[in-house]
């Protein structure tokens, strides 16, 4: 790997790194002296500064979302309101379609059923679309048990 021509490797740092995965080990020893490391950087009191600008780092690359911004949906661009929409009564899926849309993904065909309209709306929306909706779900209503 040393000689593979990747700057800053060289055959030091492969040793240590070789070194450090214990290969001789066991997995009980493997495991025991990853415990052992866990707990010395526990006791370190760089661990939580580190952590600590992690954090803010990375606050500051999410930039600043103020309260309604992170109630809305990526694919929703604004808030509806069931006085708006009307209340939903069932939801169907009906299929799914394979799309190229720059890149190869699948969305789920829906029926969806609204008190007071006479005719369901049809929408259509990606697996991503539902992993964001259950995301903002739990962390608006931690209480609440939904289903994953």
């Amino acid at each position: 790997m040393a000689m593979s021509g990747v700057p800053g490797v060289s055959s030091a740092a492969v040793g240590y790194v070789r070194a450090a995965l214990l290969p001789t080990a066991t997995n009980a020893e493997a495991a025991a002296a990853f415990a052992r490391l866990i707990h010395s950087s526990l006791k370190s009191r760089f661990t939580p500064i580190n952590f600590f600008l992690h954090n803010l780092a990375q606050l500051r690359a999410s930039g600043d979302q103020s309260s309604s911004s992170s109630e809305l949906l990526s694919f929703m661009p604004r808030t509806y309101t069931m006085s708006q929409e009307g209340r939903l009564v069932r939801v169907e899926c009906l299929s799914y379609e394979k799309r190229y849309d720059p890149e190869k993904h699948y969305v789920y065909a829906l029926r969806v059923y609204r008190q007071g309209q006479a005719t369901p709306s049809l929408l259509y929306r990606s697996y991503k679309h539902f992993t964001e909706l259950y995301q903002k779900i739990c962390l608006h209503f931690p209480l609440a048990k939904v289903h994953g």
